[in-house]
This record gives C-alpha cells, structure tokens and sequence, in this order.
C-alpha cells in the first residue's frame, strides 16, 4: 500500500488561513515539497512562527519580517497567491522567485492592482516590484482564462477587509480550485458565495469584516501526485493508495471521471482506493479545469483500445514546461504518436513501446508520468532531471520502487 502525499494546493491555502488568522493554528498531515517548503518561508516573513513536529506544523502570530523580498521559489501558484496576501502586510515589496519560475510569464497577471492604486513594474516576468502595495474592497473584473491561482488569492485576502468585495471572472478556468479555495475558507470560518451569470462568468461575493478562525486542520492527501500510481495500476497491476478523501474539491479526483470513461476498475472504502489492472478503452475527457493531470492521462491513453482525445492542451503552454509538446516529443522516442489540433491532444495506442531515454524537461509532472511510462520498458530507461519531482512530490521515486517491486511479484 503507497500513502498519498500531502496536497500541497490544501496546505498552501491553509497557510494562508493561519496567517490571517492572527492565533494559533495547528496543520495535521503536512509536506516537505519544495513549493511548500517555500510557501513557509514567505509566511514566516508576513508574521508566522513555524515549528515543525511529528509531521505537523505549529504556527504562532510573530512579528512582520523588515525584509522586503518574496521568494516564491519556483511556485506560480504561491506567487499568485501570496501577492495580495503580502499586500495585507508590506506597502512595498519584490516578488521575485528561482528556475522556471523565472522565465514564466505571469507577471501579467497582476494588472488588478493597478486598479487598487498600486504602482507595480510593466514586466511579463518575475522580479516584479509592488509599490504602494494596498489591497482595496470593491469591484473587480477578472480575465480568467489562463489560471484561477491569483483569483484564490484575491478570495482569501479580500474578507479580512472593512468593506464588501465581489469578483467578476470572465471566461474561468480551473473551477475546481476556485471551489476548493471557497471550502478551506468555510472550514476555517470566512463567508463567500459563488454563482453563474447568463454570461458564464463567474460571480464570487466576498463580505469584508470577516475573520479566519485559528484552530486545528488537516491537510488533504493529494489527489494529483497519487494519480500517478493510480495510472500505473490500471495499466500494470492492482494497488492500494490510502489518505485521499474522496469528499475532496481538488481538481485531480477528476482522475476518477477518466476512468469511468476508461473503463478502469476501482473500489473506495474510506480513505482508500484500490486500482485493478484493467482493459483500458479509448476515451474523451475535457481536462480544461483539471490540466495537472493531463501528462499522465496522456500515459493512460497509450494503452486504450483505440484512440482517446484529451481537451485542455492550451492550459499547458506556461507551466514548468510546454508540457502537451514536451509529452508529444518525448512519447515519439519510444514510437507513440500523438497529435496537437489546437486545444485537443489526439492520443493514439502504442503498438509496441520501443527503448529510450526521456528528459523531464526539468518538469515535475512530466518525469512523473514519463516514469510510469517507462514501467513498459524491458530495460530501464533514463530519465533526465527527475529528481525535479521534489517540487509536489518528494518520495515519488520511494513510492515507485515499491509499486514496481510489488507488481513484480505478482
């Protein structure tokens, strides 16, 4: 049996409930990824005591650091994030952040504090410097086509504020951590409600003069590094995965409306899932809202019947990697063929998967489910830059080695 690794998008948010909560909070089940390694540093800089003990943290209200510099490592979603949080708490400051982070552009997500009265550099990327950093209640017209990440943010920050606040996003995406956000922030006592216009825009009313309740949480098991392992039991052999709640909003339990398409055969019994190696059916899935776990229904796709279509492929060109053209040339190695039409991945079943050696492209995601790949590979394949899963999945590789040692012995 392989235990989920912690949600790193639940404890993200969570921290940000305990730093605006202003008491003392406990976080059960928390990880050791790189993302969240530096979500905790920049909420000890805005005024949180970190101690870490027997897998939870203990967070107590502490002085605002002087220092003036954000480093969200290489994190887009802290970067987001944090960025109207960090608003609550320094009138000037540098977002900056390290790697790919570096050469992404989501510095243009930012233009919504210039409709606060912030001055903030006109750059695509990281560093960017916030001045007269403020956060004000009101009206807002969100594009949200491209992330949901800094709208959570701007759900989170917003109702500590004096006055009402309500979020017009056009063309939303990633709607499943747009609700996973409004939950943590009703577990942790703060009000938001969410509709649809005619329009399809999305609505999002936030009272001002709320306040997050310290208390006691537990973090999530994550439901996007496990699909991994779930993937790889449909294809190879049976696993059990414990620690994911099946009552969860993350948006990667789509893994289990693939498999009903899929024809992929599993059972649920309170936290745990088990997979049974299946005949896999060809299937159409839209992950426009799910997009992490595109890269590895890719790998499920390989071994359908027929030939699957996965839509979303637009939300992959500015993560880590372009990763719809990074799974394309790296599945050409081994003889899949795969076509990119616009926003659709046409995925076709490997005949016969040949020998090669990958490269991660230095994206978490891809070496993760490159490596399940690779699981069909008589001889071991090489995968470049793997250990880049430390950025959401430390242990992976652990985990790996018991899946295969496992199926090896049945």
């Amino acid at each position: 049996m392989i235990t989920a690794p912690s949600s790193k998008s639940y404890e993200q948010r969570l921290l940000v409930a305990a730093l605006l909560s202003r008491g003392e909070c406990i976080l059960k089940n928390s990880g050791n990824c790189d993302d969240i390694i530096a979500a905790r540093e920049i909420v000890k800089k805005l005024g949180l005591e970190i101690t870490e003990t027997n897998n939870s943290l203990i967070l107590k209200p502490a002085a605002v650091s002087d220092s003036n510099e954000i480093n969200c490592g290489e994190s887009a979603m802290n970067a987001r994030l944090f960025a109207p949080v960090s608003c609550l708490f320094k009138n000037h400051f540098t977002l900056t952040g390290s790697g790919s982070l570096l050469s992404r552009p989501i510095a243009t997500d930012f233009y919504i504090f210039k409709q606060m009265g912030c001055i903030i550099d006109d750059k695509k990327h990281l560093p960017i410097n916030f001045e007269n950093a403020q956060l004000k209640s009101g009206t807002y017209n969100i594009d949200g086509s491209k992330t949901s990440q800094l709208i959570s943010g701007l759900m989170m920050a917003l109702p500590v504020m004096s006055g009402n606040s309500e979020l017009i996003v056009h063309n939303p995406v990633s709607l499943s951590y747009i609700y996973l956000t409004q939950q943590i922030m009703a577990d942790t006592g703060v009000k938001s409600n969410i509709i649809t216009d005619k329009s399809r825009n999305l609505i999002i009313n936030i009272p001002g003069n709320q306040s997050y309740i310290a208390g006691t949480y537990i973090i999530d098991g994550d439901w996007s590094g496990a699909a991994n392992f779930l993937v790889a039991a449909a294809i190879f052999g049976n696993i059990e995965i414990s620690g994911l709640s099946i009552d969860s909003k993350q948006a990667d339990k789509n893994i289990l409306k693939i498999f009903d398409l899929a024809n992929v055969k599993y059972q649920i019994e309170d936290n745990k899932i088990t997979v049974n190696k299946s005949k896999i059916v060809a299937f159409n899935f839209d992950a426009t809202n799910c997009p992490d776990i595109i890269p590895i229904a890719i790998v499920l796709a390989c071994f359908a019947d027929e030939q699957s279509v996965i839509l979303g492929a637009n939300r992959l060109k500015h993560k880590e990697s372009s990763r719809a053209e990074v799974m394309k040339t790296e599945l050409e190695k081994a003889g899949i063929s795969i076509e990119i039409l616009n926003d659709k991945i046409h995925v076709n079943p490997a005949k016969e998967i040949k020998q090669t050696d990958f490269d991660s492209h230095n994206d978490h995601r891809i070496a993760m489910a490159l490596s399940i790949l690779s699981i069909s590979i008589n001889s071991d394949s090489i995968i470049k830059n793997k250990e880049c899963v430390a950025k959401s999945y430390p242990n992976f590789y652990k985990d790996f080695c018991i899946f295969v040692k496992d199926i090896e012995k049945k």
